[in-house]
């Protein structure tokens, strides 16, 4: 059993009882969460907490932007799938991230972007710019970018939130033919013949003639020949 004393200073008097019995201790321990980079219980530091041994600890959600969560490093013990964990000894839970990328997708749709015909791929940070080259194509004129997200292209820079494909816009070009028979008859008629075309059109220069003289060619823009035996692709 315990003694104890109590004195009464003012009888100058001390009194002994006893009480007899156990005194049991339990063990203390600290369980510590490092969100290391995120947000535990609305903290960025590190949450500590003081448990007897035996009982339970629950480990809460964590976030952090632009990561994505991988998992719960313990330092002794396992988490069970409640993310639970019995206390026996003092614990440091730490968490596991992974830097989240998003892919961007360059279609040049029949043009060349860079050089090359062939899709463009890059991967970026959330909410980081891209710079965006203009797409070329012949007999084209390129009008835009169509976007697969939210964000558009602008001055050349997009920023990408999310896995994002841009697909290149083409207005095919509209050219002036005019077609000089010199003397001679195009089609059976001796006008200059003259009208709008779009790139790439056939025009067949077979029928041309001219009294009392051979064909020889014919002459693009003052530079090119073209045969009249062929059809031209304007």
């Amino acid at each position: 059993g315990l003694l104890f004393f109590a004195q009464n200073t003012n009888a100058e008097e001390s009194l002994s009882f006893s009480i007899k019995g156990k005194i049991h201790f339990t063990n203390v321990y600290t369980v510590t969460v490092n969100p290391n980079g995120g947000t535990y219980q609305n903290s960025t530091d590190p949450i500590t907490t003081k448990l007897r041994e035996g009982e339970t600890y629950h480990v809460d959600a964590v976030a952090r932007d632009t990561y994505e969560f991988v998992s719960w490093e313990v330092s002794t013990g396992t988490l069970d799938s409640n993310n639970n964990i019995e206390v026996h000894s003092d614990i440091n839970i730490k968490a596991l991230w992974n830097e989240i990328y998003y892919t961007l997708t360059i279609k040049p749709n029949g043009g060349l972007y860079g050089g090359s015909e062939q899709d463009y791929t890059e991967s970026f940070r959330p909410n980081e710019y891209a710079d965006i080259l203009t797409p070329t194509r012949t007999g084209y004129d390129f009008t835009g970018w169509t976007s697969s997200t939210s964000e558009s292209v602008s001055n050349n820079r997009i920023k990408i939130t999310e896995d994002t494909t841009i697909t290149a816009n083409w207005s095919i070009k509209r050219l002036n033919l005019t077609i000089n028979p010199s003397g001679g008859k195009f089609n059976g008629s001796t006008e200059t013949y003259s009208t709008i075309v779009d790139y790439g059109t056939e025009i067949n220069l077979t029928n041309i003639t001219r009294e009392n003289h051979e064909f020889k060619n014919w002459t693009k823009n003052n530079t090119d020949t073209i045969p009249a035996t062929t059809e031209s692709i304007i």
